[in-house]
């Protein structure tokens, strides 16, 4: 049975609060992830939700900051959000300045957030967090970001294959991972034997993987992001291509010319079962999709049933519509060789000298001279918003 109500015309006010709004009137959007790898970590999960990111960095103090910051600009006023820390002065007015429909985000800091005993929006569970504190049960949470849950919900997915009936190439991908983090192409029986004992070594027996055909000639991959509510009414706010590097998501682009093809593409096929499937077992909130596109079919690689890298330029690009910028293009993690306040200078001085265009900064982190930064730049064509990009790189 179909338990999803559909509502695809999305408010132009939208935000990450009155999406949850309905859902949860109170509580707080906790925007970090907590680490298994770094027990100096503040948000340390040692026992119960083992999260097996391969890479330090997902502990740097510059990596929180930075995905914890992007979701300032869309995240409205309906819900606080708990930071590490403020967004600077030059970064709220940059918003303010930009992006249309902008409200000041209610902001708890991490000591404040943690302390009380309000429900909490996670990207993952914590160890730390009382379970009733959870906006929606952890156990059940753990187990849909599994990479074993995808072939739970009856859309279209690579096969899944057991240790004793392989057929190579395949994929390895740890069953809790991020990032694009954990994920092995393996050629043959011996490089199988490798790997699976690499995992085991490093990360401990109750390291669990899945085999996965592995899917050659990809034409694009695809990021679908959508709330479902706890009626099950679905709320579909975007797709975007992504541009990748090995595994790892590190930004993309949209069309909103090719939305309804996509959309009439991917719903019923991918939406619509991942939805109910997550109503059935009691989740509510923002999910994403990872979709492959090969000749041999679609498939769905990896459901993500938190607030995504891709959520909040997503969000955001419905309102950039209004001003008729049909196009965007997100860079997840750039290195820039400036500080945090000369890159949003110059991503305003850009602003004001192009009337068919703009840049979004959505969050920086200084590390000395230079700077990380996510940014969107928005426009009516693939080749201005590259250009944007560009410009935005060039250190005069």
């Amino acid at each position: 049975m179909d338990h999803c109500i559909t509502q695809n015309n999305v408010d132009s006010s939208l935000t990450l609060g009155n999406l949850f709004k309905e859902d949860l009137p109170e509580g707080y959007i906790l925007p970090v992830y907590p680490c298994s790898i770094n027990n100096q970590f503040r948000c340390y999960n040692e026992a119960k939700y083992r999260l097996f990111a391969i890479d330090e960095i997902a502990a740097e103090d510059w990596f929180v900051f930075l995905q914890s910051l992007r979701i300032c600009c869309v995240a409205g006023n309906d819900l606080p959000i708990v930071l590490p820390r403020l967004p600077s002065e030059f970064a709220l007015a940059h918003w303010k300045k930009w992006c249309p429909h902008f409200i000041d985000p209610v902001i708890k800091t991490v000591d404040v957030g943690l302390a009380d005993s309000n429900t909490l929006v996670t990207y993952f569970p914590f160890d730390a967090i009382p379970r009733e504190r959870h906006a929606v049960d952890p156990e059940m949470h753990y187990h849909i970001l599994k990479k074993s849950a995808i072939a739970e919900t009856g859309a279209p997915h690579p096969k899944y294959y057991k240790k004793n009936d392989i057929k190579f190439p395949c994929m390895i991908k740890l069953d809790q991972s991020l990032g694009g983090f954990g994920n092995y192409v393996v050629e043959n029986r011996e490089k199988f034997e490798e790997v699976s004992n690499m995992i085991n070594t490093r990360f401990g027996s109750d390291s669990s993987y899945v085999i996965s055909e592995y899917i050659q000639d990809v034409q694009c991959i695809l990021a679908c992001g959508f709330y479902v509510g706890k009626s099950g009414r679905i709320r579909l706010f975007g797709i975007q291509e992504c541009t990748m590097e090995i595994f790892a998501h590190i930004g993309g682009y949209i069309d909103w010319n090719k939305h309804e093809q996509y959309k009439q593409q991917l719903y019923r096929k991918f939406v619509v079962p991942v939805s109910n499937y997550l109503h059935k077992k009691g989740y509510f909130g923002i999910v994403g999709l990872d979709i492959i596109r090969s000749p041999s079919g679609d498939y769905l690689v990896d459901m993500n049933s938190r607030v995504n890298g891709s959520t909040p330029v997503l969000i955001l690009s419905h309102h950039m519509m209004e001003l008729g910028f049909s196009h965007s293009r997100y860079d997840k993690c750039n290195i820039y060789n400036m500080t945090s306040k000369q890159l949003v200078e110059k991503a305003n001085s850009i602003n004001e000298k192009t009337s068919n265009a703009r840049i979004v900064i959505l969050a920086t982190a200084d590390e000395g001279k230079k700077c990380r930064a996510s940014v969107a730049a928005f426009s009516d064509s693939k080749e201005m918003v590259d250009s944007l990009q560009d410009q935005l790189c060039y250190n005069e």
